[in-house]
């Protein structure tokens, strides 16, 4: 399974160190000969590397919490706990409420950067004189810069703030149950993006095309159009599948001709055929 690299020792090595450092490992490819960088896709969603399930449950080790680290949503439900004592307590003050969001999204950032850096940048940020109001406005930013998709989710928002105004103590907690889900998410879609962007370019279509025909043709599959008139992130798309073992039906493959295949028989079922 291992697969040494050019620096920081094998795949296996740098997943045990954790998400971050998968990160890292696959943004440091991204210059080399397309061979190599198509290479680094494939090891990146190789089912023996589980990164997946490792970026996921990172992120839920950052918003839900593990041992002794507190996650986001365990920090945000202690402070609503300490600011309303029962659980149909009605929330009306924004500036509870403001508190309540802050202490999320400090959380959420304190455990990406890690503890001593976050305390670092907060205290050049306070040294820059900014009004907590600005100051909110920068976490906020921060904290959606860390996430990916269609459906970010800033809690300082003064419209998630508005949804919040005037409910229970039990109906806020659901709804921060909720910003932790679009949290995770967003944050896992996140770090994928960014150990994959940049690996394989719009340049190298030509490269891409040939390479794919080849290994869907190994793979026992086929795809009506020709590769060269698809956009190179479908290809893209169709490689990472066709590497998990995934349905290649749904991305338009199908089964090989005999004629296609060299054969004049039956030739061996397609990997990944009926896989869903």
């Amino acid at each position: 399974m291992s697969e040494g690299s050019n620096s920081g020792g094998s795949l296996e090595e740098i997943v045990n160190k954790g998400a971050h450092h998968v990160v890292k490992h696959f943004k440091g490819k991204r210059d080399g000969p397309f061979s190599d960088r198509v290479k680094m896709l494939e090891q990146f969603h190789s089912p023996n590397y589980h990164l997946p399930a490792v970026f996921t449950q990172h992120a839920e080790d950052v918003v839900m919490g593990r041992g002794e680290k507190i996650g986001a949503y365990n920090a945000a439900v202690t402070k609503l706990y300490s600011l309303a004592g029962k659980d149909l307590d009605v929330l009306d003050d924004m500036g509870k409420l403001e508190e309540l969001a802050e202490t999320y999204v400090d959380t959420f950032l304190q455990y990406v950067f890690g503890k001593e850096d976050w305390d670092s940048k907060m205290k050049t940020i306070q040294a820059e004189g900014l009004s907590k109001e600005d100051i909110r406005k920068l976490k906020g930013n921060l904290f959606l810069s860390y996430q990916k998709g269609d459906n970010l989710i800033n809690p300082l928002d003064k419209n998630i703030l508005k949804q919040m105004k005037g409910k229970t103590r039990v109906e806020i907690r659901g709804l921060l149950s909720n910003i932790a889900e679009r949290t995770q998410t967003n944050y896992i879609n996140h770090l994928g993006y960014e150990a994959t962007e940049g690996l394989i370019k719009d340049t190298d279509l030509f490269d891409l095309a040939k390479y794919m025909k080849e290994k869907a043709k190994d793979k026992g599959f086929e795809h009506p159009d020709h590769p060269l008139t698809r956009d190179y992130r479908e290809l893209v798309g169709d490689l990472s599948i066709l590497t998990a073992g995934g349905d290649m039906a749904k991305r338009g493959y199908r089964p090989l001709s005999d004629k296609a295949h060299g054969s004049n028989g039956a030739h061996p079922t397609p990997a990944g055929a009926g896989h869903h």
